[in-house]
């Protein structure tokens, strides 16, 4: 529980994330990046979309709406449990703004710590949580638009009920419940949802990520949560993207060939140097992660830092042109993989 709230601190703190980032358009595909390939830019902004004043604030920083916008709905903050539907007023309020929703869907009281019998995946496999999954599937349907449904994340760790090993889920029972949820969103018709599929990139030691893969016939895309904490901890130090992601993407690219995201990415400033600018990026970074060459721009980008509660400027204005340019201008919109629109939005 203590590690899921200090990496949403670091996620929240600073407000932004490159959430939708794209690492490559197909999994084992190798090519080496073209150096015109761009990314679609995700924000993860506290209190948004609810509050659209905190997400106008990102905007006007950066210069352009993002592609998506990615916030969290826990099971157990719906009184679904007792009937409580997906927020429609957010759909419309994204939708408007010309950006797509990226939800992740957590089956839990996030109030509770990671022992929850209650939300225990065999019980959603059993269908004690129907009615609540097909509120939120004829929801999601009616909205008629993609929207990308990121259903618990971070199985691969132990820092939520649904981690394999806690809460008594097992391998079996996570994929179970994953095939449970697409059969009823099925039945509802919503081709529109997008399934995300969500490990954690730096959790080494739990189960192999292909065990926990549901299958391309059920997922959409895959989706990696990493983080740099520099030197915030005493047990961190500084690490690039390439060493954040470098492993697990590799071992995603041995049995998928879904289109990859970067879905959560915060970096600490502690450990940072003035140095380590986007020209000075290590070559294997894009020769790894095609399209990376477009991700951040720069690691002067506004980015969250331990300690501040708001989404700083960068301090070298032509850093902030660079990673305006290469992620938010114009040259950055793209077709995405299995869609029709073009990201991001004019």
């Amino acid at each position: 529980m203590g590690t899921e709230r200090s990496r949403r601190a670091l996620l929240g703190q600073g407000g932004a994330i490159v959430a939708g980032g794209i690492l490559g358009g197909g999994g084992r595909r190798k090519e080496e990046p073209d150096e015109t390939t761009p990314v679609a830019l995700g924000v993860f902004v506290p209190g948004a979309p609810a509050n659209l004043r905190r997400l106008d604030g990102f905007v006007t920083k950066v210069g352009r709406m993002p592609a998506f916008v990615h916030w969290y709905e826990a099971w157990g903050s719906a009184t679904s449990v007792t009937g409580e539907i997906v927020r429609g007023a957010w759909l419309e309020t994204v939708g408007r703004r010309g950006a797509t929703p990226l939800i992740t869907w957590e089956p839990w009281d996030p109030t509770a710590g990671t022992d929850q019998p209650a939300y225990a995946l065999e019980i959603v496999s059993r269908s004690d949580f129907d009615a609540y999954i097909n509120s939120w599937a004829y929801r999601l349907a009616a909205h008629g638009v993609p929207v990308y449904l990121r259903f618990a994340h971070e199985m691969n760790a132990g820092w939520y009920p649904w981690g394999i090993g806690v809460n008594g889920t097992t391998t079996a029972g996570y994929l179970s419940a994953w095939r449970h949820l697409r059969q009823l969103f099925a039945a509802a018709g919503a081709t529109n949802v997008r399934w995300v599929w969500s490990p954690d990139a730096g959790s080494h030691g739990g189960p192999a990520l292909a065990d926990v893969y549901p299958g391309d016939d059920l997922v959409d895309w895959v989706a990696l949560d990493g983080y740099n904490w520099g030197a915030a901890r005493p047990d961190t130090r500084w690490r690039g993207f390439g060493e954040v992601f470098a492993r697990a993407y590799d071992e995603v690219l041995a049995f998928t060939d879904r289109p990859v995201m970067v879905a959560e990415m915060a970096c600490s400033e502690q450990g940072a140097t003035r140095r380590r600018g986007s020209r000075r990026r290590s070559p294997s970074c894009r020769s790894t992660f095609p399209g990376c060459g477009r991700l951040g721009g720069s690691t002067r980008r506004p980015r969250p830092a331990i300690g501040r509660l708001r989404l700083r400027r960068p301090r070298w204005p032509p850093s902030r042109r660079r990673w305006r340019g290469r992620i938010c201008g114009d040259g950055s919109r793209r077709r995405m993989p299995g869609e029709g629109r073009i990201w991001p939005p004019a």
